[in-house]
């Protein structure tokens, strides 16, 4: 067992790369364990505890110990590694929902990991492989959150000065096209189309 910190620990259990062929549905399952499932190809469907998750390439869902979860709907061909660890305080070092911006070295990591998971038997590698990696992309959700907020904020405080894009990312040292993206992410609008609503709010 890894311990975290006074509230959080991982207990490396198993994991594996699952990999459908033709229509699939998750069956129902009940574990003692949390399961972290990380999707490398097509679409998987999941139900727990009444929340249905709609996962693609790049995605991550940390399931819950003890709550039953089911596939809701079939997917075609779905490749996905899962991983088995007891713990507590996870919600410290992983979110229940995340998407990575770098799936190809998160595939990279998962394959490595399994490899390890398999041809060593000393837990204690994988654990703190795998907390280091689940840290450091809650920590970078976390700032990329931060940012969108910071810029939210700076465009709402200076609305009346009628801001741009371009010098709104000048501002904070980004390309415009990433913070288009970051915002369209978070609130469904374009970092153009956010500072028009709030022009408008402001008229």
């Amino acid at each position: 067992m890894l311990k975290i910190d006074d509230a959080a620990s991982i207990s490396f259990s198993n994991m594996g790369l699952f990999v459908g062929e033709g229509m699939w549905s998750h069956p129902e399952i009940r574990t003692a364990t949390h399961e972290l499932i990380f999707v490398v190809k097509g679409s998987v469907f999941i139900e727990e505890n009444g929340i249905k998750y709609s996962l693609s390439a790049g995605d991550m869902l940390l399931l819950t110990p003890e709550y039953v979860h089911r596939g809701y709907q079939q997917s075609l061909s779905p490749e996905f590694y899962w991983l088995h660890f007891y713990g507590d305080g996870c919600e410290r070092f992983a979110p229940k929902r995340q998407r990575v911006s770098d799936a190809y070295s998160c595939v990279a990591f998962f394959s490595q990991l399994n490899h390890l998971a398999k041809a060593c038997p000393d837990k204690a590698r994988v654990e703190c492989m795998l907390a280091a990696f689940l840290l450091e992309k809650k920590h970078a959700a976390a700032e990329k959150n931060k940012l969108f907020h910071d810029v939210g904020e700076y465009i709402r405080v200076n609305i009346a000065s009628a801001p741009k894009v371009r010098g709104v990312a000048e501002r904070f040292g980004y390309n415009p096209d990433y913070l288009s993206r970051l915002f369209y992410k978070n609130c469904g609008l374009s970092l153009k189309k956010f500072i028009d609503v709030k022009r408008m709010e402001y008229l």
